[in-house]
């Protein structure tokens, strides 16, 4: 296997890697979006631009205001895993909307943060998938995880005891999910509580996570920062395989909430509704480890109950 530029300065990166201290998790934060003590979840169906969709689905459940505040700064997590494109990867036109929400709600500085997955160089990836020029044209800064510092967080979940992310992470005012809605070959599905996965550093992202109890993993990962909001682009999927290829279907929906739990339930009820061959089986979406593990550590609502749809 011949390997390229770029993976070779990010395998260099993986092992040479050294971490700048320890740090305790990202304390909670209190979902904003609720109604009657019950997580909002935003479902916008129109066919209006973008930019337009974007600030409805959030509108839909208060407004962007309700989460970012004059002066804020806003980092914004998309997903930009491998370099193939949506419903892959994060699309430019999504991704640009909501940086233009930000600074429409008075966000001071607004940073697209990514770390491809394993060997993949995330500088290469994104200049393969030509977004970064429409990321800096809308104000926004990128910060490639993979090439600054990290730190490791002491989880002491079940589990995992430690995870290292990048220190960068946690230097803003607020953090808002901007995942796909995609099945999972080995995760089942991938969406909000699986995008954390992208802040790990390469050597936490080898078969210690990714394989063994991976969905429980995948919740635990989720205690060490918390986003302030999710917004899914959920106008095309993946059904089958994922996550960077598969059968695709056109939901044409926009997916908003602040809760983690309860947007991947919702986007898993979305996924259920195609005649797909996946690993969804369960009709319930809480009986999914990332979803029934998340619950247990108390990382969003409990049960569907819980949630309440605005269409």
């Amino acid at each position: 296997m011949t390997l390229r530029l770029g993976e070779m300065k990010s395998i260099f990166r993986a092992l040479t890697q050294r971490t700048v201290g320890v740090r305790e998790p990202m304390p909670f934060k209190k979902n904003l979006f609720v109604r009657n003590g019950k997580a909002l979840v935003a479902i916008e169906k129109s066919s209006h631009p973008i930019d337009a969709r974007v600030k409805a689905a959030v509108d839909m459940m208060g407004g962007i205001h309700k989460v970012i505040k004059k002066g804020d700064t806003v980092l914004l997590k998309p997903n930009f895993v491998f370099p193939q494109p949506p419903p892959c990867t994060t699309a430019p036109d999504f991704l640009t909307a909501v940086i233009k929400l930000c600074y429409e709600a008075g966000a001071s500085r607004v940073a697209v943060g990514e770390s491809a997955a394993y060997w993949v160089d995330t500088e290469s990836t994104m200049k393969k998938l030509d977004v970064i020029q429409s990321i800096q044209k809308a104000g926004a800064e990128i910060i490639y995880f993979d090439q600054g510092k990290w730190i490791d967080v002491a989880l002491n979940t079940p589990l995992i005891k430690k995870v290292s992310f990048p220190e960068s992470a946690f230097q803003f005012d607020k953090i808002i999910f901007l995942p796909n809605l995609k099945t999972h070959h080995l995760a089942r599905f991938t969406m909000s509580l699986k995008l954390a996965y992208g802040f790990l550093s390469q050597r936490y992202r080898t078969a210690q996570l990714h394989f063994l109890h991976l969905e429980k993993k995948i919740a635990e990962v989720n205690t060490a920062i918390h986003p302030d909001l999710i917004i899914i682009d959920a106008r095309q999927c993946f059904v089958t395989g994922g996550p960077a290829e598969g059968d695709i279907e056109k939901p044409n929906l926009i997916l908003a909430s602040g809760d983690r739990i309860a947007i991947d339930a919702v986007g898993v009820k979305i996924l259920q509704r195609y005649q797909a061959k996946n690993k969804l089986i369960y009709e319930n979406p809480f009986q999914y480890e990332q979803i029934k593990h998340a619950a247990e550590l108390g990382l969003g609502v409990a049960s569907w109950k819980a949630i309440k749809k605005v269409e």
